[in-house]
Protein backbone atom coordinates (compact mmCIF):
# COMPACT_ATOMS: atom_id res chain seq x y z
CA UNK A 1 0.00 0.00 0.00
CA UNK A 2 1.06 3.52 -0.71
CA UNK A 3 2.04 5.43 2.50
CA UNK A 4 0.44 8.60 1.11
CA UNK A 5 -2.87 6.81 0.75
CA UNK A 6 -2.71 5.58 4.37
CA UNK A 7 -1.89 9.08 5.65
CA UNK A 8 -4.72 10.64 3.66
CA UNK A 9 -7.15 7.94 4.85
CA UNK A 10 -6.11 8.49 8.47
CA UNK A 11 -6.66 12.24 8.19
CA UNK A 12 -10.10 11.70 6.64
CA UNK A 13 -11.08 9.28 9.42
CA UNK A 14 -10.01 11.82 12.07
CA UNK A 15 -11.94 14.61 10.34
CA UNK A 16 -14.99 12.35 10.09
CA UNK A 17 -14.65 11.68 13.83
CA UNK A 18 -14.69 15.43 14.47
CA UNK A 19 -17.90 15.82 12.47
CA UNK A 20 -19.46 12.77 14.16
CA UNK A 21 -18.47 14.14 17.59
CA UNK A 22 -20.16 17.45 16.76
CA UNK A 23 -23.42 15.76 15.76
CA UNK A 24 -23.28 13.39 18.74
CA UNK A 25 -23.17 16.31 21.21
CA UNK A 26 -25.04 19.16 19.52
CA UNK A 27 -28.50 18.21 20.83
CA UNK A 28 -27.14 18.75 24.33
CA UNK A 29 -25.59 22.13 23.44
CA UNK A 30 -22.06 20.71 23.39
CA UNK A 31 -21.39 20.48 19.64
CA UNK A 32 -18.06 22.32 19.65
CA UNK A 33 -16.78 20.21 22.55
CA UNK A 34 -17.88 17.06 20.74
CA UNK A 35 -16.07 18.14 17.57
CA UNK A 36 -12.92 18.87 19.56
CA UNK A 37 -13.01 15.47 21.23
CA UNK A 38 -13.60 13.75 17.89
CA UNK A 39 -10.67 15.55 16.28
CA UNK A 40 -8.31 14.95 19.19
CA UNK A 41 -9.21 11.39 20.13
CA UNK A 42 -10.73 10.01 16.94
CA UNK A 43 -13.30 7.24 17.46
CA UNK A 44 -12.82 7.37 21.25
CA UNK A 45 -13.65 11.09 21.12
CA UNK A 46 -16.96 10.37 19.40
CA UNK A 47 -17.85 7.99 22.23
CA UNK A 48 -16.79 10.59 24.82
CA UNK A 49 -18.88 13.25 23.03
CA UNK A 50 -22.00 11.24 23.77
CA UNK A 51 -21.50 12.09 27.48
CA UNK A 52 -21.20 15.85 27.02
CA UNK A 53 -24.15 17.96 28.17
CA UNK A 54 -24.03 21.76 28.39
CA UNK A 55 -27.76 22.42 28.84
CA UNK A 56 -28.74 24.51 31.89
CA UNK A 57 -29.57 22.67 35.11
CA UNK A 58 -32.59 23.12 37.36
CA UNK A 59 -31.38 24.92 40.51
CA UNK A 60 -33.54 22.63 42.64
CA UNK A 61 -33.03 19.05 41.36
CA UNK A 62 -30.06 19.59 38.95
CA UNK A 63 -32.01 17.94 36.12
CA UNK A 64 -31.12 19.11 32.61
CA UNK A 65 -33.58 21.62 31.12
CA UNK A 66 -34.72 21.74 27.50
CA UNK A 67 -34.92 25.54 27.36
CA UNK A 68 -38.61 25.67 26.50
CA UNK A 69 -40.84 24.78 29.46
CA UNK A 70 -42.19 26.89 32.29
CA UNK A 71 -41.57 24.02 34.75
CA UNK A 72 -38.72 21.59 35.26
CA UNK A 73 -39.71 18.32 33.60
CA UNK A 74 -38.11 16.39 36.48
CA UNK A 75 -39.25 18.08 39.73
CA UNK A 76 -42.02 20.37 38.40
CA UNK A 77 -40.34 23.51 39.83
CA UNK A 78 -41.54 26.70 38.18
CA UNK A 79 -38.71 28.27 36.18
CA UNK A 80 -37.86 31.85 35.43
CA UNK A 81 -36.35 32.45 32.01
CA UNK A 82 -34.76 35.58 30.63
CA UNK A 83 -37.02 37.84 28.52
CA UNK A 84 -38.00 36.45 25.10
CA UNK A 85 -35.59 38.86 23.42
CA UNK A 86 -32.68 36.90 24.92
CA UNK A 87 -32.47 33.66 22.96
CA UNK A 88 -29.57 31.41 22.01
CA UNK A 89 -28.47 30.62 18.46
CA UNK A 90 -31.17 27.94 18.13
CA UNK A 91 -34.06 30.18 19.23
CA UNK A 92 -34.44 28.87 22.79
CA UNK A 93 -34.86 31.17 25.78
CA UNK A 94 -31.81 31.74 27.93
CA UNK A 95 -32.28 30.35 31.45
CA UNK A 96 -32.28 32.73 34.39
CA UNK A 97 -31.70 30.48 37.43
CA UNK A 98 -32.89 33.06 39.95
CA UNK A 99 -36.53 32.71 40.96
CA UNK A 100 -38.37 36.01 41.27
CA UNK A 101 -41.05 37.15 43.66
CA UNK A 102 -43.46 40.04 43.14
CA UNK A 103 -44.97 42.29 45.79
CA UNK A 104 -46.63 45.70 45.98
CA UNK A 105 -44.89 48.98 46.68
CA UNK A 106 -46.15 50.12 50.09
CA UNK A 107 -46.66 53.69 48.84
CA UNK A 108 -47.96 53.60 45.23
CA UNK A 109 -49.00 49.91 44.95
CA UNK A 110 -46.84 49.34 41.84
CA UNK A 111 -45.59 45.79 41.32
CA UNK A 112 -41.99 45.31 42.48
CA UNK A 113 -39.83 42.28 41.72
CA UNK A 114 -37.09 40.82 43.90
CA UNK A 115 -34.96 37.69 43.81
CA UNK A 116 -35.52 36.77 47.47
CA UNK A 117 -37.06 37.95 50.70
CA UNK A 118 -35.10 40.62 52.50
CA UNK A 119 -33.87 42.16 49.24
CA UNK A 120 -33.98 45.96 49.23
CA UNK A 121 -35.87 47.11 46.12
CA UNK A 122 -36.42 50.68 44.94
CA UNK A 123 -39.73 51.48 43.26
CA UNK A 124 -39.24 52.99 39.80
CA UNK A 125 -42.57 54.88 40.04
CA UNK A 126 -42.27 56.73 43.35
CA UNK A 127 -38.69 56.03 44.50
CA UNK A 128 -39.76 54.35 47.74
CA UNK A 129 -37.36 51.76 49.11
CA UNK A 130 -39.08 48.50 50.09
CA UNK A 131 -37.87 45.18 51.48
CA UNK A 132 -39.25 42.02 49.90
CA UNK A 133 -41.42 40.16 52.42
CA UNK A 134 -40.95 36.56 53.54
CA UNK A 135 -43.27 33.96 52.06
CA UNK A 136 -45.55 32.18 54.51
CA UNK A 137 -47.55 29.17 53.36
CA UNK A 138 -49.03 25.94 54.68
CA UNK A 139 -47.96 22.37 54.03
CA UNK A 140 -50.50 20.63 51.78
CA UNK A 141 -50.52 17.50 53.93
CA UNK A 142 -50.50 18.57 57.58
CA UNK A 143 -51.25 22.35 57.34
CA UNK A 144 -48.04 23.22 59.24
CA UNK A 145 -47.20 26.92 58.78
CA UNK A 146 -43.92 27.28 56.85
CA UNK A 147 -41.79 30.36 56.14
CA UNK A 148 -39.40 30.76 53.21
CA UNK A 149 -37.45 33.59 51.64
CA UNK A 150 -37.44 32.49 48.00
CA UNK A 151 -40.21 31.18 45.73
CA UNK A 152 -39.84 27.99 43.73
CA UNK A 153 -37.46 26.21 46.09
CA UNK A 154 -38.12 22.73 47.41
CA UNK A 155 -38.21 22.36 51.19
CA UNK A 156 -39.19 19.65 53.66
CA UNK A 157 -42.02 20.13 56.14
CA UNK A 158 -40.55 19.64 59.65
CA UNK A 159 -43.82 18.18 60.96
CA UNK A 160 -44.76 15.52 58.35
CA UNK A 161 -41.55 15.26 56.29
CA UNK A 162 -43.27 15.89 52.94
CA UNK A 163 -41.33 17.70 50.20
CA UNK A 164 -43.11 20.96 49.30
CA UNK A 165 -42.30 23.67 46.77
CA UNK A 166 -42.43 27.26 48.03
CA UNK A 167 -45.22 29.02 46.09
CA UNK A 168 -44.63 32.26 44.20
CA UNK A 169 -47.12 34.11 46.43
Amino acid sequence: MDPGFLTCSGVLVWLACGVAGYYAARERDAGSGGAGLGLLLGPLGVIAALGLDERPKCPDCSGRLDGKGKKCQWCQRELSWAPETEVDERGRSIFDPKPHMSFECPKCKAVLTAGRAGSDVKCVNCGTSAIAPQITFCCDTCTQLLVADQPGLRTTCPKCGKQVIVPAK
